[in-house]
Formats: structure tokens, C-alpha cells, sequence
């Protein structure tokens, strides 16, 4: 077995790597060193952006990551006029009909309009559109 001391080993490798260490010295020094009449860098973006211009795109961006919401339809034209509610009966008897009982000894019963619930004129308005068909 051969002993090899580590200074003469270290020094051995550093000879030997020296050359090829130089040559890559020079080609770096070669790139590094290019006159300033030749332009290396082409095509460069401009680091002078307008300020209205980044914040329009990062609203786009922010709005693009919002969940899609849904669109109000148009506004439709006013509905026209109703159908005639008076087809169906006579104006003048547009009262809520209850019996009249008339009993001895009692009061004679006093009649009163009731209103009808607003359902109905849709009922008929239905009913009419039903005929109508």
C-alpha cells in the first residue's frame, strides 16, 4: 500500500485543474467584457408602467376570481290594462250575498258591503283567461 500525503495530493489536483480553471476565466472574461457598442439586451419591457394601467389589471384579475353572479333580467314594459271584471256580473250587485232572515222579535238585519279578498279578481282574471283558450 502506497501512502500518499494529503498537501502533495491537494497540490496535485490544483496543477492539474489550473488550466482548465484559466480557460474558463478567460471566456467568462471574454462575455463579461463586451464593448458598449454592441447591445447584448434586446426587446427589453419597460419598468416605466402607468399606474392607471396596473391597477386596472389587477381589478380585472380580482374580478375574474369572483363567483359569476347572476343578471337582473331586463325591464319589461308595464302590463297593459286588465280584462273587464264587470263581464261576469252586474256592477250594482258587487255586494257579498248572505240570506236575509227575517225573525220575530228580532232586529231586522242590516246589510253590509263586504270587500272581497283581493284573491278572487285574480281567480276570475284566470277564469276568464280559461274560457278564452
Amino acid at each position: 500500500v502506497i501512502g500518499i500525503k494529503p498537501d502533495i495530493f491537494e497540490r496535485s489536483i490544483i496543477t492539474l485543474a489550473f488550466p482548465q480553471i484559466h480557460t474558463l476565466e478567460e471566456s467568462v472574461a471574454e462575455g463579461l467584457n463586451v464593448p458598449r457598442s454592441k447591445r447584448l439586451f434586446r426587446d427589453l419591457v419597460s419598468l416605466q408602467v402607468p399606474e392607471e394601467q396596473v391597477l386596472n389589471a389587477a381589478l380585472r384579475e380580482k374580478l375574474a376570481l369572483l363567483p359569476p353572479q347572476a343578471r337582473a333580467p331586463p325591464p319589461k314594459e308595464p302590463p297593459g290594462p286588465g280584462p273587464d271584471m264587470t263581464i261576469l256580473c252586474d256592477p250594482e250587485t258587487l255586494f257579498y250575498e248572505s240570506p236575509h232572515l227575517t225573525l220575530e222579535g228580532l232586529p231586522p238585519l242590516r246589510l253590509q258591503l263586504r270587500p272581497r279578498p283581493s284573491e278572487d279578481t285574480f281567480l276570475m282574471h284566470r277564469t276568464l283567461r280559461r274560457w278564452e283558450a
